[in-house]
């Protein structure tokens, strides 16, 4: 399983040495765009998130594209809208192979149902424009019926929703790739570890914690102590994902 780890701005050197990294649209320029430039040019695989968790909305389009030149692009999702989600999916993606035709697509299925959800994702596996699945924290949540769904993407609920879309999956013997959006808990490895499927995951959490932020920080640098705990938290997940 690949592993991404989401830097905050002042300490991207830390993740350098991946091979692989997702990147955030919405902080999509001058030295943020830059590391991320050298990193491709380097030889890393490249992942272009679409910034919705981090917004409330898709912040992807064909400029930040175009500025980075990605491997792979999330496409546009929208929490809890199957419809819309499937909709702007399709045109993201006949845009990005007009212009861009060796890009990969990574589709975020969305719903407010179990239903919605699982018919969201059965239209992304089957649709010959998507070459990656990404199972979102928020997301997964549309896999518990609303009256029971927590208001926030608490863990338990969280990995039993990736769980379910993950087994289906593996029950229609669909082979195509999956990326793990936001790891909550290097725990949730073992869970995931389980699925042939599970291409890669991506997290910010060894600097989350340090942070004791619900969300990280991507602009605050850290103290020295937080730095040398981030480090060793960095190390424990790359031993993980081994």
């Amino acid at each position: 399983m690949k592993l991404m780890i989401n830097a905050p701005i002042p300490h991207l050197d830390l993740v350098s040495h991946l091979n692989q990294h997702l990147v955030l649209a919405h902080l999509l320029e001058g030295e943020y765009l830059e590391f991320y430039e050298r990193q491709r040019e380097s030889g890393a695989y490249i992942v272009l998130d679409n910034g919705v968790v981090e917004t409330g909305t898709p912040q992807i389009d064909k400029a930040k594209v175009e500025a980075l030149r990605p491997h792979e692009v999330v496409a546009p999702d929208y929490l809890y809208d199957a419809e819309r989600t499937c909709e702007e999916s399709a045109k993201f993606a006949a845009l990005i192979r007009s212009e861009f035709p060796t890009t990969k697509i990574m589709c975020v299925p969305q719903g407010n149902s179990p239903k919605e959800y699982m018919e969201c994702l059965k239209v992304f596996v089957d649709a010959p424009w998507c070459d990656v699945i990404g199972l979102g924290k928020a997301a997964s949540l549309a896999l518990t019926p609303k009256e029971a769904r927590p208001k926030q993407p608490m863990p338990a609920f969280v990995v039993a929703g990736r769980h379910r879309a993950l087994t289906y999956l593996m029950e229609v013997g669909a082979e195509i790739p999956v990326h793990i959006l936001g790891l909550g808990h290097p725990n949730e490895l073992r869970v995931y570890g389980a699925f042939p499927n599970v291409r890669s995951v991506d997290t910010s959490w060894c600097f989350r914690v340090v942070q004791e932020r619900a969300v990280t920080d991507f602009h605050k640098r850290l103290s020295p102590h937080q730095l040398v705990k981030s480090k060793e938290l960095m190390t424990f997940l790359e031993s993980m994902c081994k």
